[in-house]
């Protein structure tokens, strides 16, 4: 489950501050990013450009994965 955090404010431009992370067996990465207000957490992973940090995973797995924020499953 990929999981974004829950945002939080960034002073400039009404930017929220969030992370999103993956985790293999062997590897794990979070990518902080800074997105505008509205921005999905599908879209956030996207930006998060997974499948250039896990290689061995096929870059259809970070499109279609469920998402979580917290562990907590969510819609999208």
């Amino acid at each position: 489950m990929l999981l974004p955090s829950a945002p939080t404010r960034c002073m400039a431009d009404n930017l929220l501050k969030v992370e999103v992370a993956f985790a293999l067996p062997h590897k794990q990465r979070i990518v902080a990013l800074a997105v505008t207000e509205g921005t999905t957490a599908r879209q956030a992973v996207e930006m998060a450009d997974l499948p250039s940090l896990f290689q061995e995973v096929p870059s259809d797995i970070f499109a279609q994965a469920p998402l979580g924020i917290f562990g907590k499953a969510i819609r999208h």
